[in-house]
């Protein structure tokens, strides 16, 4: 099996998966607290929860019940939005203005398109 075999079945387990949502979810805590100003301590106590544990979250290493998140929303003024989608269908993120910024994307449209061309190259 070649590297691209086993990092196709890398990224197909669930262990993978669970780790990637989890790394995202704590990316986009740790983006929004540190626009806001919010340090693991004040976030600790609007949660009223030990600051370990918002160290542990923004670690990635959290399992967050779906009452957690919203819990950690509502303590950042945000809502929480979880979808389901079909994964024979190209993966785009709906946050793709942030990683257009990094990208130096200018429009969705020219996003999608690199977006296909590297999925094309994968």
């Amino acid at each position: 099996m070649g590297i691209k075999e086993k990092l196709n079945k890398i990224a197909g387990s669930l262990a993978y998966k669970q780790s990637r949502l989890k790394m995202s979810v704590a990316a986009q805590l740790a983006e929004i607290t540190a626009g806001a100003g919010i340090t693991n301590t004040v976030m600790a106590e609007n949660l009223a929860c030990n600051p370990s544990y918002v160290t542990k979250i923004f670690q990635g290493d959290a399992n967050l019940s779906i009452e957690s998140l919203v819990k950690i929303a509502n303590a950042l003024g945000r809502e929480v939005e979880i979808s389901f989608v079909d994964r024979s269908q190209p993966k785009l993120t709906h946050d793709w203005e942030h990683l257009a910024k990094l990208r130096n994307v200018q429009s969705k449209s020219d996003y999608v398109e690199r977006y296909e061309v590297l999925r094309k190259v994968a």
